[in-house]
């Protein structure tokens, strides 16, 4: 199932979180729109697609994961279609909005919830397992680069539509929720006896004896790790999604072929996978809060030679040090949450924190647009962009384990 989630992972991944960026440049020659507007819409995308993460992991936890993929399917695949057809600015806003309910609703937080569930032990080298598939995602990229330069933006946004569905479809009905309904305990460490309780326990009532440092959402939610995590993960995504988005029409602005940009932005997604699954198993080994400050400051290295970029060496230098700890963080920080507070809420948990980070790094790619209208540059914001990842190599080195209240209310 892990597998399974992986190749969804690339496919989703691919043409949302970093193929869409390539849509950019072909939008701007047909309507001369600005690079603010363009970073607007999916800024507003983003943090859509986030505000659906609450539902989405309360869904998943109620209802299992597959039937919250197939809605969430059906609405991003149909949305790309939906895409190929606008012709204003309000049309483009609307489209995006829809697109990113259906991403946020159907993929992420059912698969890393999923995870969880089958997962204790060896959560870290699961998550990256999972999470490698947005790294080999980049694979997309020069596919949606060449479907835009043979077919034009809108066939190719069809395309992208009818594949989603053709490659999503039969993955998802593989998936089960948790490794009780198929009568094994969590990192299959053996199988459920005739005398035990082989149905999950439902959101909000008692957890099995076995599962330790269960908490709900409210008693998360008055932890300072929980806090300190958030905070961390949304400034990170601020400068992190306003890098991504902008990479291609970045290097393009510096001199660099849109080919070779692809090349670059498909580099620096493969290579992250190195981080997801190489700090994704060194958090199951060493504390895990140590592993993502690591991954902060490789991100922080990255970042800076990547806003200093005036030849191929130095790109080629950005993505070996941003990659691997932007890739890294990502499946260290959900196995931090599922050790700190369990997997009983942890789709809600996870929801939760997933939308609070989305609001505060929704401005990141519009900050980034605004300041190259102004200035003509992409420079100026990506130097300012190194800083997030200080604050939040300092939140995360504070954020101890919880401590779970006794006699805390049981309910969300």
């Amino acid at each position: 199932m892990v597998l399974v989630m992986h190749v969804i992972a690339i496919v989703s991944g691919g043409v949302w979180t970093y193929g869409f960026g390539a849509f950019i440049l072909p939008l701007t020659r047909e309507f001369g729109w600005t690079r603010a507007e363009l970073s607007l819409g999916l800024s507003l995308s983003r943090l859509e697609g986030s505000v659906e993460a609450p539902l989405s992991g309360y869904l998943t936890d109620r209802f299992g994961p597959r039937k919250v993929m197939l809605v969430g399917l059906a609405i991003f695949a149909s949305g790309f279609i939906l895409f190929s057809l606008i012709n204003s600015l309000l049309a483009f806003y609307v489209v995006l909005l829809f697109m990113a309910t259906g991403n946020g609703l159907g993929f992420f937080m059912p698969m890393v919830t999923t995870v969880a569930n089958w997962f204790r032990k060896k959560s870290g080298v699961a998550m990256g397992i999972l999470q490698a598939g947005y790294g080999v995602a980049g694979i997309v990229i020069p596919v949606i680069v060449w479907l835009i330069d043979d077919f034009g933006w809108r066939v190719a946004s069809v395309i992208i539509g009818l594949g989603l569905v053709a490659i999503c479809l039969p993955s998802i009905f593989v998936i089960r929720r948790r490794p009780e309904d198929c009568g094994y305990l969590p990192d299959c460490e053996g199988r459920i006896g005739d005398e035990q309780e082989s149905a999950p326990p439902k959101a909000g009532t008692s957890a099995p004896a076995s599962e330790e440092g269960e908490f709900t959402v409210r008693e998360a939610l008055r932890s300072r790790s929980f806090w300190c995590i958030t905070v961390a993960h949304g400034i990170t995504g601020l400068s992190f999604h306003a890098v991504i988005i902008h990479t291609i029409p970045y290097l393009v602005s510096i001199g660099i072929s849109a080919e070779i940009a692809a090349v670059g932005l498909t580099a620096m997604t493969m290579v992250s996978t190195v981080g997801r699954l190489g700090f994704g198993w060194l958090g199951d080994i060493f504390t895990k809060r140590f592993v993502m400050a690591a991954c902060f400051a490789l991100q922080f290295l990255g970042t800076a030679v990547f806003a200093a970029i005036d030849s191929l060496w130095l790109l080629a230098l950005s993505i070996l040090l941003f990659s691997p700890g932007n890739g890294g963080q990502m499946p260290i920080r959900v196995a931090l949450q599922r050790e700190y507070y369990g997997r009983r809420a942890f789709g809600v948990t996870q929801g939760t924190m997933t939308l609070i980070a989305a609001v505060i790094s929704a401005v990141g790619p519009t900050f980034a647009g605004w300041v190259f209208d102004v200035t003509g540059s992409y420079r100026p914001a990506f130097w300012i962009l190194t800083l997030p990842y200080v604050a939040a190599f300092l939140l995360i080195l504070i954020a101890v384990p919880p401590r779970q209240r006794r006699g805390s209310a049981s309910g969300q």
